[in-house]
């Protein structure tokens, strides 16, 4: 069983972009000595005309921009989404190396994929890939084995662009709650705290933001038939409602206004309420 989870692992490799070195168009990579040439010929085997027709349907069809390489890295053959992706045509594309493609990337890296490769590990990628005009853009790489006249490697390359921008955003928005003077607060639909800023837990004379995650809010204010009817009114429109309450801080009772707005699901199914708590 050890052995079967050490096989299965995926092994994933961060490459950070090298503008220093930008990829240099044409270059003819150095065969490496230690790659092994194997023949996989077998009898009895699909014709070669019918199997390179499948082949190309195949690679012409994959949703991923795909490169097809010799074992040392240099390109053989390539999908059109590739020419989209890196803007280089196809003959330009098999003139060149992996390596011009992946910033960063080197003859380590070629010889590292092709030991996981070799332990039937899978191997993902994460690096930047270099356009034609030597832009970058984020991407995840996933790599394999083909078996055509000669071993060679796959890569499947997916542009990462809008998910990177879009954690960015969410660790940017993360970090302007966390440094609102505001109490935030995010809900499920039966009012349970999945995330509560430093603000809001200082208003519930709370230092510890982590004893809040899963508490139901109805717990914290003195009203709590109010909050749930704020709730179903945050469910019952696209707007934000609001409703002045008082939270309970041991003999302290501090008089809030709780400001609630539902989250949607592009299917119109509510995903939570978001709460912003201003002290009255």
């Amino acid at each position: 069983m050890a052995e079967e989870n050490k096989l299965s692992t995926t092994v994933r490799i961060d490459l950070l972009p090298n503008p220093a070195s930008p990829a240099k168009i044409g270059r003819t990579p150095k065969p490496i000595s230690s790659v092994t040439r194997m023949d996989w010929k077998q009898p009895g085997r699909t014709p070669d005309y019918v199997a390179r027709s499948r082949y190309q349907e195949l690679l012409q069809s994959l949703y991923d921009a795909t490169l097809v390489t010799k074992l040392d890295g240099s390109i053989i053959d390539t999908n059109t989404r590739a020419s989209k992706f890196l803007q280089h045509e196809k003959t330009a594309l098999m003139s060149m190396s992996i390596s011009d493609m992946i910033s960063g990337a080197d003859e380590a890296l070629i010889q590292k994929v092709r030991e996981n490769l070799e332990r039937e590990r899978f191997t993902v990628i994460q690096a930047f890939c270099v356009r034609k005009d030597e832009s970058f853009f984020p991407a995840e790489i996933a790599v394999s084995r083909i078996r055509l006249d000669e071993p060679c490697l796959c890569f499947f390359i997916r542009d990462t662009t809008i998910r990177v921008e879009a954690e960015a955003r969410v660790l940017l928005e993360h970090q302007a709650l966390q440094l609102s003077a505001s109490g935030a607060i995010i809900a499920d639909v039966d009012a349970n705290v999945i995330y509560a800023n430093n603000a809001f837990s200082l208003l519930v004379g709370n230092d510890d933001e982590a004893t809040l995650m899963g508490r139901d809010l109805r717990e914290l204010v003195t009203q709590p038939e109010g909050l749930s009817g704020l709730v179903a009114a945050a469910l019952e429109t696209e707007g934000a409602v609001e409703m002045d309450l008082v939270i309970a801080r041991g003999d302290v009772q501090q008089p809030v206004r709780f400001t609630a707005a539902a989250n949607w699901s592009p299917d119109g199914e509510p995903l939570g309420i978001a709460f912003s708590v201003e002290a009255l």
